[in-house]
C-alpha cells in the first residue's frame, strides 16, 4: 500500500550518513552544488550527521555558507577525523 496505516507521513532518522567532494575538521561539506543532502538535513535538526570521506577528501578550509548544513563527525578509513562534535570540546581544528 501506498500509505497505511502504521506507517508514519513523516520519518526523521537518527543518523545520515552523508557523502561529499571534501570536508574540514570544522564539519564543513563541500558537495556537488545543488544543496540536496543541505535541505533535507535541514529540516531534521536534530538528525547526527556523519560526512563519510576517504583521507584525501580532508582538507585545511571548505568555503560554507548560511545554508550549509554542518557535520556532527567525520569518518574517514583511518578514523573520526572532525566535526562540530570534535570542535565544540576539542581545540577548534578537531584534534584533542
Amino acid at each position: 500500500p501506498a500509505n497505511p496505516d502504521w506507517m508514519p507521513n513523516e520519518v526523521t532518522p537518527d543518523v545520515v550518513l552523508v557523502p561529499g567532494v571534501a570536508f574540514d575538521a570544522a564539519g564543513h561539506r563541500l558537495g556537488h552544488g545543488r544543496g540536496y543532502y543541505d535541505r533535507l538535513l535541514a529540516g531534521a535538526p536534530s538528525t547526527f550527521k556523519i560526512g563519510l570521506a576517504f583521507q584525501f577528501q580532508i582538507v585545511e578550509h571548505v568555503p560554507h555558507g548560511e545554508s550549509d548544513v554542518d557535520m556532527d563527525l567525520i569518518v574517514t578509513e583511518l578514523g573520526i577525523v572532525g566535526g562540530r562534535r570534535m570542535t565544540s570540546s576539542t581545540d577548534g581544528k578537531g584534534k584533542a
